[in-house]
């Protein structure tokens, strides 16, 4: 049986599938983070994302490139024609991943005591950390099956997977706080993470059985041995786990270091966590939630780019990263646009909170930047460029780190924001410069950049009319879909030339 890298309508066709499945898990985890801002504050979610950012060093240990490994290694061997070797490389990979989460798991148990002591405000969160630490093998081995799946283009199981995750993660956060009813933040910090643990396994125990199923009836020949494979995934895992976990362990200081900064600017220990709960765990999921669109796509660049570049077609790798830049830049300034000129009503609507909606306008540049960097991210990883890719992000965790240690004693939230401005614009520079060397493209500023940014200023500007004169939660909804759906114009206009056709 012959593979080949797929074709411009199973692309969308998968991207599609992607992009609704993450719309509507991304949809229930923000609606879980607005229920729960009214359940425990914005102190209680910024102690919860205090809790996650010590968990995710221990998550990048565990599984930070085994994703990107398997797709790697699964593409590579349909690239060549040589399917039987599949199942060798998944099992590999899956044998490496457990290792590596179980020595995760062990660490961040024995350092869950001291790691509450000192960051956490007391060790009464350490259970918070030992629970947490077993979902590390579940996540490990799912995200090894994930990575299977992409590469063989069948996006509907790990659709499914996900979402059989997020529903019984809402449902299982839901039933705890209707059920046992936490009297203190400890306690509902503790039934949050148990849920997601519970998740975890529920969803990997799916994708096992999904695997299995996939396995049997579309690999059903002779499984080959895969030469050279613990050489492969040394040198696709090791760059991508080491990225992940320094920027997760400079991420984790950076959320460490924001509280402490805001007291140390003057606010006491209960309005530090409550603004920096509100920016990281409120507003920055809503901010990020339109890269749904892009993620799926970003996750389906990693096979085509890695089979472009296994077959030689260099003037299929640039015609790939073209459209993928094109279309990036046409979706995500029409999202700045919208949350410059509608932020505010939306944070009094979604978290009856000016200031919300005050950062929603305040970051609403930088939306362009960091969708931007999804994209790049994968086409990067794709071209077996990710040793740059983690040098850059690197970088940018380091420079992160040092700018807040230094400027939010002195400035606040102010320092955070100038710091979140240097920092995105660096990295982003660096990632582009480096795709458009590989890929042997150039950017387009007036037909990429400032023809739909200048678009959408122009639709904006009659829906804040119509807003103004009805200041109503529909009239928004409608306000910001109009200028929407005029994007959706703009890009089917643009889109002339079809993604790219691999034969």
């Amino acid at each position: 049986m012959k593979y080949r890298v797929s074709s411009h309508r199973v692309f969308l066709k998968n991207a599609a599938i992607l992009t609704v499945s993450a719309l509507i898990l991304r949809a229930l985890s923000l609606l879980l983070r607005v229920w729960l801002a009214q359940k425990i504050g914005p102190a209680g979610i910024g102690q919860y994302q205090l809790i996650l950012s010590i968990f995710l060093p221990a998550v990048s240990i565990a599984s930070g490139g085994i994703s990107l490994t398997v797709t790697r290694l699964t593409s590579l061997a349909l690239g060549q024609q040589k399917p039987g070797r599949i199942r060798s490389g998944v099992r590999r990979c899956l044998l490496f991943s457990l290792c590596f989460s179980v020595f995760a798991c062990l660490l961040l148990i024995l350092s869950a005591r001291p790691l509450s002591a000192a960051f956490l405000g007391g060790e009464s969160y350490a259970p918070c950390l030992w629970v947490l630490s077993l979902s590390l093998p579940f996540m490990s081995a799912g995200a090894c099956l994930r990575g299977y799946f992409l590469a063989m283009r069948c996006t509907i199981r790990p659709a499914l997977s996900e979402g059989f995750e997020q529903v019984s993660g809402v449902l299982f956060v839901w039933l705890s706080f209707s059920l046992l009813q936490p009297s203190t933040l400890g306690q509902a910090c503790f039934y949050m993470t148990a849920a997601s643990v519970l998740s975890e396994m529920v969803s990997c125990l799916f994708c096992v059985l999904l695997y299995t199923q996939h396995v049997h009836r579309f690999l059903p020949g002779r499984e080959e041995h895969y030469p050279h494979v613990g050489r492969s995934i040394c040198h696709i895992t090791l760059p991508g786990t080491l990225s992940y976990a320094a920027r997760n362990c400079l991420n984790m200081a950076v959320n460490l270091l924001i509280p402490a900064g805001l007291m140390r600017y003057g606010a006491d220990s209960t309005a530090a966590m409550a603004q920096y709960g509100m920016l990281e765990g409120m507003v920055m999921p809503f901010v990020t939630f339109p890269a749904v669109f892009l993620t799926a796509a970003s996750s389906l660049l990693i096979p085509e780019a890695a089979q472009a570049m296994a077959q030689n077609d260099q003037k299929g790798v640039s015609s790939l990263a073209t459209k993928a830049l094109r279309l990036t830049f046409l979706f995500s300034m029409p999202v700045a646009c919208l949350f410059f000129f509608f932020g505010v009503p939306l944070g009094e609507m979604c978290y009856q909170s000016t200031q919300a909606g005050q950062f929603f306008r305040l970051l609403a540049p930088l939306t362009p930047l960091w969708y931007l960097d999804t994209i790049v991210d994968s086409l990067l990883k794709g071209l077996d460029q990710q040793t740059p890719s983690f040098l850059y992000n690197t970088l940018d965790a380091a420079v992160r780190t040092g700018l807040i240690w230094l400027l939010l004693p002195i400035w606040g939230l102010r320092g955070y924001i100038v710091t979140l401005f240097l920092c995105s614009i660096g990295n982003a520079f660096l990632s582009l410069r480096r795709l458009l060397k590989v890929a042997g493209i150039h950017l387009s500023v007036t037909r990429w950049i400032l023809a739909p940014a200048l678009f959408c200023v122009l639709l904006c500007q009659p829906a804040r009319l119509l807003f103004a004169s009805r200041p109503t939660p529909w009239v928004l909804g409608l306000c910001l879909l109009f200028p929407l759906i005029g994007t959706f114009w703009l890009l089917r206009w643009s889109s002339r030339t079809r993604l790219p056709r691999f034969t």
